[in-house]
């Protein structure tokens, strides 16, 4: 597994989006929205936001059935 420098890539992200300050507001604006769409689609990707999904929707499933099984005792 490729080790990633966290760190370095987010100093680059930020420093890239203080430069575009100087082109106006909705670049900046732009370029946190494709930031943020990059991110997403790498944790879909790497199904991490699939199994987030899928353990909510267990706990609410879980959480839903515990009170109607404790009314049968």
């Amino acid at each position: 597994m490729a080790l990633i420098n966290l760190d370095h890539w987010i100093q680059q992200i930020l420093t890239v989006w203080q430069s575009l300050s100087a082109l106006g507001l909705w670049q900046q604006d732009a370029f946190l929205l494709l930031v943020c769409l990059l991110a997403c689609l790498l944790l879909f990707i790497t199904g991490t936001v699939i199994g987030l999904f899928v353990q909510s929707l267990w706990g609410i499933f879980i959480s839903s059935r515990r009170p109607a099984d404790e009314d049968h005792k």
